[in-house]
């Protein structure tokens, strides 16, 4: 059974040699298994994706007077 440690509803899990992300308790995947180190960067990149997409989103709903300044 693969060993899976996490956050809210974000987890690694660790098997056959490579980490993998994963959500909701191991039903959803989020990236393929990659090495230790490669994982490291891709949660990075995927933490950096959810930062922009949010800024992006909040001036898009600015733009249409949905929130204030």
């Amino acid at each position: 059974m693969p060993r899976t440690q996490g956050y809210q509803d974000y987890a690694y899990d660790k098997a056959n040699g490579g980490w993998k992300l994963v959500r909701d308790g191991g039903d959803s995947e989020v990236s393929t298994r990659p090495n230790k180190r490669e994982m490291y960067d891709w949660i990075w990149a995927y933490i950096y994706g959810i930062q922009d997409g949010k800024k992006i989103l909040t001036s898009k709903l600015r733009n249409y007077e949905i929130l204030p300044e």
